[in-house]
């Protein structure tokens, strides 16, 4: 016999890892990042006999200081094909959360919508699970419509990138567009230094964030949120705070070396044209000229570097690794250093990660362009240009335990959209 109930912590883990395809969004160690912060947390879930079939994390979070919503992100865990169990979560929902104060109860599964390609173009005879959000409306579950919003909690374009079949870093680096191999060749070239922050070092990731979230115009997350994921994602090896430092004595050390070999090439082709003028030679000393003098340049503006060094931290990022995927979830840099390319020099050491850790999936998060109409397609290109696909998500969906509580919040809710 098929029941709704609430699921102890061991139970919702054994699942959640088990469960295709897996989001650290549903882990307990999300859980255990949340309650920490004050949040209160539940497993709920179906159970056909003692066997989980179903499961969900979800959190509760204040509205107006009155009001509380319930929301599993990145879930519920479940065959969305199966209507008995739609129906039965539903009714569970109600009956369990009824006198609980829980105004509505938001899911937001974690199943994809449609297939798009690369440039978010929708793919003639792909999959389409339409199907899957029609099975949720027939069980009761109110839709809350396909918005295209880029910064909202309940994001629904992603990009993912497709590691299964990238075995080491040649492939990964010939898997990338133009654009991303210049720069990560570039960064290897300038010996931009990626390394892992410790703990106690996190405020330098909030302050490259913060600074980022200045320049771009959104909210920072608290320091103490960075800290929690850290604690809880750690302790089993899943999370890296990266950053990306240039070290100043280093970088003039290989901008030498590069500017001899150049030197070298020009002496080379001097000698060659000297005993038998070419047009070859001439092109020859002309291009290596022009980097001598380009490696001269770089070293002039090193030298205005150095009251800020001697290591520089550039820009920075975290990863989430759960069961099949690696998850670049928030990122920043300082604007006066992009011209180092240091956030593709993260991508590639996380990539490396991926394939490291046999990873099948690289979610690079949240993204949008033009295809969900929206008109500042900067960080869709950069993800873009690593290779990959557009995913689309079916958006949240919801229930209301208490008509009465609900009631007012919809009244509120209108009243705010309309200021």
């Amino acid at each position: 016999m098929k029941t709704f109930c609430e699921l102890s912590e061991s139970e919702f883990d054994s699942f959640s890892r088990s469960f295709r395809p897996a989001s650290f969004l549903q882990s307990v160690p999300m859980a255990r990042s949340q309650a920490e912060r004050g949040y209160e947390v539940h497993y709920y879930g179906l159970k056909d006999g003692d066997k989980v079939i179903a499961a969900g994390l979800f959190t509760v979070h204040p509205y107006r200081k009155v009001f509380k919503i319930m929301t599993a992100s990145g879930g519920m865990l479940m065959d969305y094909n199966n209507l008995e169990d739609l129906v039965l979560l539903r009714k569970g929902l109600i009956q369990h959360l009824s006198k609980k104060g829980i105004a509505q109860v938001q899911i937001l599964p974690n199943f994809n919508l449609i297939e798009h390609d690369i440039d978010g173009a929708i793919v003639p005879g792909g999959y389409d699970n339409h199907h899957l959000v029609d099975n949720l409306l027939k069980a009761g579950f109110h839709h809350h419509g396909y918005h295209n919003h880029y910064a909202t909690n309940d994001i629904r374009w992603f990009f993912y990138k497709d590691m299964s079949q990238i075995k080491d870093e040649d492939q990964l680096m010939e898997s990338f567009g133009g654009q991303a191999r210049w720069a990560v060749r570039k960064t290897l070239k300038q010996n931009v230094i990626v390394r892992d922050l410790a703990y106690d070092e996190l405020d330098k990731f909030d302050q490259i964030l913060e600074h980022t979230a200045e320049r771009r115009q959104f909210n920072n997350r608290e320091l103490s949120y960075y800290q929690s994921l850290y604690h809880h994602f750690s302790q089993s090896g899943d999370v890296r705070f990266l950053i990306a430092e240039l070290d100043l004595d280093l970088y003039e050390k290989r901008l030498k070396e590069m500017r001899a070999e150049q030197e070298a090439e020009l002496e080379d082709a001097r000698a060659r044209h000297e005993a038998k003028p070419t047009r070859k030679m001439e092109n020859r000393m002309m291009v290596a000229q022009e980097a001598i003098d380009g490696f001269n340049e770089k070293l002039q503006e090193l030298e205005t570097l150095r009251p800020e060094g001697p290591v520089i931290p550039m820009a920075a990022a975290v990863f989430i690794r759960y069961v099949d995927s690696i998850t670049y979830l928030f990122s920043g840099a300082y604007d006066r250093y992009l011209s180092f390319n240091a956030p593709y020099a993260l991508q590639w050491e996380a990539m490396n990660w991926a394939i490291k850790s046999g990873i099948p999936i690289y979610d690079f998060y949240g993204t949008a362009g033009a295809y969900a109409h929206y008109d500042d397609e900067g960080v869709y290109h950069f993800k873009k240009s690593f290779g990959g696909v557009v995913i689309e998500k079916p958006g949240t969906f919801s229930v209301n335990p208490n008509r009465f509580l609900h009631g007012i919040l919809k009244h509120i809710s209108d009243i705010d959209e309309d200021k």
